[in-house]
C-alpha cells in the first residue's frame, strides 16, 4: 500500500494598511505599493502558498479593527475562501495590544488560519514554542504604546494649531476653499458663497428652512455634499441618505448657525476619550476653541445676529415643516410675562385672520392677543415717523461735521507754532556759538558744558511743544464724522409704503404687547439714536 504525502497549499490574502497618524507615513517602506511588493516577493519563495489577492485600508488607524478592508477579509475567511493572512509586520495588522493578540492567538487558530508577519519573522505554523508565545505579545504591546505616543503627539499638535486659528478638520465649510499658500486658512469660494448669502437673505425675508431647501432643490443648486463631489473632492457624510444628496432643512439650519461665515473659526466641537475609544463626545461651547477674524467673512455680523435672534425667538413651532413663517415671527413678546407670542390662523365667514397671542395669558384666562393686520398698519406708521426723524438727524450730523473750527483758534495755535520754532532756532544758534566762545577763551570747559545743557533743555522743550501743537492741528483738520453707519439702515427705507420681513427684522429688535392700547416698539440701535 502506497501512501501519498500531498503538501497543503494555503489560499492566502495579503493585508496592507497605512495610517494617517503614523510618523513614517511618508516613507516609501510603509507605502501600500511597497507592502504589496514585499508580500508578493515572499510568496514567490514559498511554494505552499497561493496568493489569491489583497485587502487594504488606506488612511485607517491600527488601534481599531473596525476597518472596511479588514472586515471584508474576515468575511472571506468565514466563507472558507482564505486560510492564510500575510502582513508586512505586526504593526500593519494592528496596534491594539489586546485586540491584535485576540486575533492572532485565539481567533485565527480557531478558524484554521495561518498568520504570517514577514518583517517580524513570525509564522504561526512555525513559531509555536514558549519563547515565541512570549515575544509576540511583547511586540504587540510595543506597537500599542507606539500608537498611544503618536495619538498624544497628534492631539497636542492639533491643539496648538487650533489655538492659532489654523483649520485642522478634513472638510472645508461650504462657501470656502483652502488657501493654496496656507492650507490651514480659508479663502472665499465665490459661487457657494453667493448661495450662503442667498440663504441668509431668504431667512430674513421670512422663509422657513424647509422652504429654502426645497427652493434650492427645485432650482437645481447642488447641495454642499454634491458641490464637493463636483469639485473633485472625495467627500463622505453621515447625513447622506440617497445616491444624490439634496438640500434639507437641517443643512440650511447648520449653515445659518455657523459662525465660520462671520470670519470666526470654531473647532474642537467633538472629541473622544482616547486613541482607542472612538465614541464621539460633543463639547459645550465654553470648551470649544474659538478664534475670531481668521478669514474673510461672507456674512456681516449684523445680518448673522439678526438671523440668530430670529432662529432663537421664532414662535412658530413648525418652522422647519411649514414653507413660510408668520410675518412678525421672532420679535413679538408679551408685555406682562415676557413670553414669546405665537401666531395662529382663525377663519371667520370664509376669510382667514392671523392673530398673535400669549399662550400663558390664554391659560390664565387673560386674553392678550392682537390682529396681524392692526399691528402691520401701526408699525408701518411708527416706522415712517422714525425714519423721518432719522433723516433729519442724518442731515444735522452731516451739517455739524462741515462746520470748521473757529478760525481765530486755528490762527492762535498756528502763531504758537511759529513762536516755538523761532525759539528753537535761537537756542540752536546759541549752542553752535559755544565752541567758538570756548576757543576764544571767553568760556572755560565747565562753563561751556553748563551752557550747552541749558540750551539743549530749551531746544527739547520747544520741539516737544511744536509736536503737541501740530498734533492738535492735525486732529482738528481730520476729525472724522462720528460713526453713524447704522443710520443708513433706517433711511434706506425713506420712501417706505409697505413692510417686508427684512425691513421688520433689520429695524426692530422687539415689540412688547400688553394689550391693544399698550404696545412698545424697541428699535435697533436705540441707544446710539438717543
Amino acid at each position: 500500500m502506497q501512501i501519498s504525502h500531498t503538501k497543503k497549499i494555503y489560499q492566502a490574502y495579503g493585508y496592507v494598511r497605512l495610517s494617517q497618524d503614523d510618523d513614517d507615513k511618508t516613507e516609501e517602506s510603509n507605502s501600500i505599493s511597497h507592502q504589496k511588493l514585499l508580500i508578493k516577493n515572499f510568496v514567490q519563495n514559498h511554494k505552499d502558498i497561493n496568493l489569491v489577492g489583497f485587502k487594504k485600508d488606506d488612511g485607517c488607524s491600527g488601534v481599531t479593527f473596525d476597518r472596511k478592508g479588514f472586515q471584508e477579509l474576515m468575511e472571506i475567511i468565514r466563507d472558507g475562501n482564505c486560510d492564510c493572512v500575510i502582513v508586512k509586520d505586526l504593526s500593519r495588522f494592528g496596534r491594539n495590544y489586546i485586540e491584535t493578540g485576540k486575533f492572532i492567538e485565539r481567533l485565527f487558530p480557531a478558524l484554521g488560519v495561518r498568520f504570517i508577519a514577514i518583517n517580524d519573522s513570525y509564522d504561526s505554523t512555525i513559531n509555536t514554542g514558549f519563547a515565541d508565545s512570549m515575544i509576540l505579545p511583547f511586540k504587540n504591546l510595543v506597537n500599542d504604546m507606539y500608537s498611544r505616543d503618536i495619538s498624544i503627539k497628534v492631539r497636542s499638535n492639533f491643539e496648538v494649531r487650533r489655538q492659532k486659528g489654523d483649520f485642522v478638520g478634513p472638510h472645508i465649510p461650504y462657501g470656502y476653499k483652502r488657501d493654496q499658500k496656507n492650507k490651514g486658512h480659508f479663502v472665499i469660494d465665490e459661487h457657494p458663497a453667493e448661495i450662503v448669502k442667498q440663504i441668509f437673505r431668504m431667512r430674513i425675508e421670512g422663509n422657513s428652512q424647509q422652504f429654502i431647501a426645497e427652493y434650492l432643490n427645485q432650482t437645481g443648486e447642488p447641495s454642499p455634499i454634491e458641490y464637493k463631489k463636483l469639485s473633485g473632492l472625495n467627500y463622505q457624510s453621515g447625513f447622506k441618505v440617497r445616491d444624490k444628496s439634496l438640500w434639507s432643512a437641517q443643512t440650511i439650519g447648520r449653515i445659518l448657525r455657523n459662525e465660520v461665515y462671520i470670519g470666526t473659526m470654531v473647532q474642537k466641537k467633538v472629541t473622544t476619550v482616547n486613541y482607542k475609544v472612538r465614541t464621539p463626545i460633543y463639547l459645550p461651547a465654553d470648551q470649544q476653541v474659538r478664534v475670531e477674524n481668521m478669514h474673510e467673512a461672507i456674512i456681516d455680523i449684523r445680518t448673522f445676529q439678526l438671523v440668530q435672534n430670529l432662529l432663537g425667538n421664532n414662535p412658530c413651532r413648525s418652522a422647519r415643516k411649514d414653507k413660510v413663517v408668520y410675518f412678525f415671527s421672532g420679535i413679538l413678546f408679551c408685555g406682562r410675562c415676557g413670553a414669546k407670542l405665537e401666531g395662529q390662523t382663525f377663519s371667520y365667514k370664509e376669510k382667514k385672520y392671523i392673530y398673535y397671542l400669549c399662550p400663558y395669558c390664554q391659560k390664565e384666562g387673560k386674553c392678550n392677543r392682537i390682529k396681524e393686520e392692526v399691528l402691520y398698519e401701526l408699525l408701518l406708521h411708527i416706522l415712517q415717523s422714525y425714519v423721518a426723524n432719522m433723516i433729519q438727524l442724518d442731515r444735522l450730523l452731516k451739517k455739524m461735521s462741515e462746520i470748521p473750527f473757529s478760525q481765530k483758534e486755528m490762527k492762535r495755535v498756528e502763531q504758537q507754532i511759529i513762536s516755538k520754532r523761532q525759539e528753537l532756532e535761537k537756542y540752536t544758534k546759541f549752542k553752535q556759538s559755544l565752541h567758538e566762545d570756548y576757543t576764544r577763551g571767553i568760556l572755560d570747559k565747565e562753563e561751556m558744558q553748563d551752557y550747552y545743557q541749558g540750551y539743549q533743555a530749551r531746544c527739547n522743550e520747544a520741539e516737544k511743544s511744536i509736536e503737541q501743537l501740530q498734533l492738535k492741528m492735525a486732529e482738528w483738520r481730520s476729525t472724522p464724522v462720528m460713526e453713524n453707519s447704522w443710520i443708513g439702515n433706517f433711511i434706506k427705507n425713506k420712501n417706505i409704503t409697505d413692510l417686508t420681513k427684512g425691513i421688520v427684522l433689520s429695524t426692530l429688535s422687539a415689540v412688547r404687547i400688553t394689550d391693544k392700547r399698550h404696545i412698545s416698539f424697541e428699535f435697533s440701535f436705540q441707544q446710539p439714536f438717543e
